[in-house]
């Protein structure tokens, strides 16, 4: 759906506006059924990263890719020392 445009006509509305604004979540119900809630979100949008965006900034040396040493590699797969 998207975002919608409030206008304030409804009290209930409002109120639970201003319960989200003090930092409460508030959940919307169909019965008994929990279907989504209202939360507070904290500053702008983000936008996602893009794909590449950090090419150039990550270097890794040759050594990286060689194996572990066994005791680390234990280590890693838990197994005892």
């Amino acid at each position: 759906m998207g975002k919608i445009t409030v206008q304030m006509k409804d009290p209930k509305l409002a109120e639970v506006l201003a319960s989200t604004r003090a930092g409460d979540e508030v959940e919307l119900k169909d019965g008994d059924a929990v279907v989504g809630s209202f939360v507070r979100r904290e500053g702008e949008e983000r936008p996602l990263p893009r794909f590449g965006s950090m090419k150039g900034l990550i270097h890794l040396d040759d050594s990286f890719f060689d194996p572990l040493p066994e005791e680390e590699l234990r280590a890693w797969e838990g197994r005892d020392p």
